[in-house]
C-alpha cells in the first residue's frame, strides 16, 4: 500500500510527502491522524458509503452527507453510544479518499485548508 500523506506517522522518515512539507504539523491535522489511527472503521465506512453513491451514478457528493451516514451506522446499526465523529475530520477524509482514488478527484468539493491559509 502506498504511503498516505494525511495519516502517516510523523515519527517515520516520510521526506518528500506533501504533508511533511508543512511545518509544524497543525493541531487539527494531528488530531485527525490520531483519530484515524484509532478508528480505522471510519475510513472503511467512508469508502463503502462513498462507493455506494458513486455506483448510483453521482459525479460529486457531499462529504457531510457521508459523515452523517457514518454517524447513523455507528449510532443505530452498531449501538456504540461512545463513538464521536468530529466535523473537523471531513476535510482530511475527503482529500484522503481522492488521493487514494485519483480517478475520483473532485468527487468531494473542497476548500482550502485553514492550515494552508
Amino acid at each position: 500500500m502506498k504511503p498516505n500523506q494525511w495519516v502517516d506517522d510523523r515519527d517515520n522518515d516520510h521526506q518528500g510527502l506533501p504533508m511533511f512539507d508543512i511545518e509544524p504539523e497543525t493541531a487539527l491535522r494531528k488530531k485527525f491522524r490520531e483519530f484515524h489511527n484509532e478508528n480505522p472503521q471510519v475510513w472503511e465506512l467512508l469508502q463503502k458509503f462513498t462507493f455506494q453513491i458513486i455506483d448510483k451514478g453521482y459525479k460529486n457528493y457531499s462529504v457531510n452527507a457521508v459523515f452523517e451516514r457514518i454517524r447513523w451506522h455507528t449510532a443505530i446499526e452498531t449501538n456504540d453510544p461512545e463513538f464521536r465523529l468530529s466535523n473537523n475530520h471531513r476535510a482530511y477524509y475527503s482529500r484522503m479518499f481522492m488521493d487514494e482514488y485519483p480517478e475520483y478527484e473532485g468527487f468531494f468539493r473542497t476548500k482550502e485548508l485553514k492550515e494552508a491559509r
